[in-house]
């Protein structure tokens, strides 16, 4: 891989990097734009390249660990395919990132007529880049240096009953960089995504660490013994480049600033940390006291509604406000229920109109057919509580109203809501634009 990189203390650096320093004709490799320093910066338009064709492929985010600091970095991926022959030089290219000139460093990418020779010896003196299965590729363990946990907060739970997946990447006496987000199989769970990870320090067996802490909310959606993971991350160590025939990529990194002609005295080497699965017992919600209305709901909830206006007029529309809230799985909350008679209300479908991490609130439109003072009956939230390990039930209501005569004597009709994007008053009159077609011309 060819790559040069300049770092400024304290400021974002704009590197460059190809996959490859020489591709035929025809063929393509890839060029990779990395800002370090920072993840907020979207796709940059690439200037026309002599001797190539340029596709965007995409971004990917990355995090750094060098001498105990973590740093973040992203990166935007292109496709250069080879139009001509020659040697080409890419960048060096500049950008404006929060008001600070940004400059990359140049590469040149050699095209070839003919194949690509096979992979050639380093000079003498310099280590090449370990194959797979070789010492220092991905599959070396690297001992108590780097290494991941996974970790539940149980391992026995109810089905939809909501947990933290907690993963742990612990680093000592080690630099790394470009650490990819985790991966890991979860077969039976429902999982979101790793938020932006903690930094700590840690002690573990009298050794202290540094540990990046990942976290995701899961739940299972099924029910018997179920694995997840193992989880894997995948990153580059930096080791330091030395004159003599390297026999191992764990040589101490020095506390220098390694920024500082930074490929000159260091090389990375792919890494591949892998934790241990986990293995989950899901039992099913029990059957014994499940309430008939029961939708899913797992967790411990509080319920909070209103029936407005209380005093209307008859055919005008109530809403019902309902916020189910509390710790558990609001994914799995549906709308509280209400039973009302079709003769007395014409009841509309409720809607979701705000969720966050501890709260949801729904809306629900119902219109009384009849004058009179009278209620709305109550509202019953229901759910399975596991720490109980039993069903429980909130409720609301009745909520009184006064149901308005209309002021003159003229028969009330309930109508439907207008359609979405439909405008009212403007429905189509059928026949109103109907010409019909003449036998002759008159």
């Amino acid at each position: 891989m060819c790559t040069a990189v300049s770092y400024a203390a304290d400021k974002i650096a704009f590197e460059i990097t190809l996959d490859r320093d020489q591709v035929s004709v025809g063929g393509t490799a890839q060029l990779n734009l990395t800002f370090h320093g920072t993840q907020n910066v979207s796709a940059p338009r690439v200037p026309d390249i002599e001797g190539f064709k340029i596709n965007y492929l995409g971004p990917a985010t990355r995090m750094s660990i060098v001498n105990g600091r973590i740093a973040m970095s992203i990166t935007h991926m292109y496709r250069l395919f080879a139009t001509n022959t020659g040697k080409f030089q890419i960048g060096p290219f500049e950008m404006d990132i929060e008001g600070d000139t940004v400059r990359s460093n140049a590469l040149v990418l050699e095209v070839l007529s003919g194949a690509v020779p096979a992979r050639q010896q380093p000079p003498a003196g310099v280590p090449a880049p370990p194959l797979p299965g070789e010492p220092g590729s991905a599959v070396q363990d690297l001992g108590d240096r780097a290494f991941v946990v996974l970790s539940l907060d149980k391992q026995t739970l109810y089905v939809n009953e909501v947990l933290n997946l907690t993963l742990k990447v612990y680093v000592r006496s080690l630099s790394m960089r470009d650490i990819q987000y985790p991966e890991f199989s979860h077969e039976g769970f429902s999982i979101s995504e790793f938020g932006k990870p903690d930094q700590k320090p840690e002690v573990q067996h009298g050794k202290t660490y540094e540990v990046l802490e990942f976290r995701m909310p899961i739940f299972p959606v099924r029910a018997g013994d179920l694995t997840l993971g193992p989880a894997v991350i995948k990153a580059n160590a930096i080791v330091p480049r030395t004159e003599r025939v390297r026999h191992s990529i764990f040589d101490n990194v020095t506390d220098e600033d390694i920024f500082q002609d930074f490929f000159d005295r260091y090389q990375t080497f792919p890494v591949e940390l892998k934790s241990s699965p986990l293995t989950v017992k899901v039992l099913p919600l029990p059957e014994e006291g499940k309430p008939a209305n029961f939708e899913g709901a797992v967790g411990n909830y509080t319920m909070m509604a209103q029936a407005l206006p209380a005093k209307i007029k008859l055919g005008d529309p109530i809403t019902l406000k309902m916020t189910v809230s509390g710790a558990g799985n609001l994914n799995t909350v549906n709308a509280p229920a209400i039973s009302v008679s079709e003769d007395d209300f014409k009841v509309y479908e409720p809607q979701v109109t705000k969720q966050d991490q501890s709260a949801k609130v729904f809306e629900q439109v119902i219109i009384p057919k009849k004058p009179g003072a009278g209620s709305v009956p109550k509202i019953v939230f229901n759910y399975f509580d596991p720490a109980l390990k039993s069903y429980k039930a909130v409720e609301s209501g009745p909520f009184p109203i006064d149901v308005l005569k209309p002021e003159k004597e003229e028969q009330v009709k309930v109508v439907e809501m207008p359609k979405k994007g439909v405008i009212p008053g403007s429905e189509e009159v059928l026949g109103r634009d109907i010409i019909y077609i003449k036998n002759s011309p008159g």
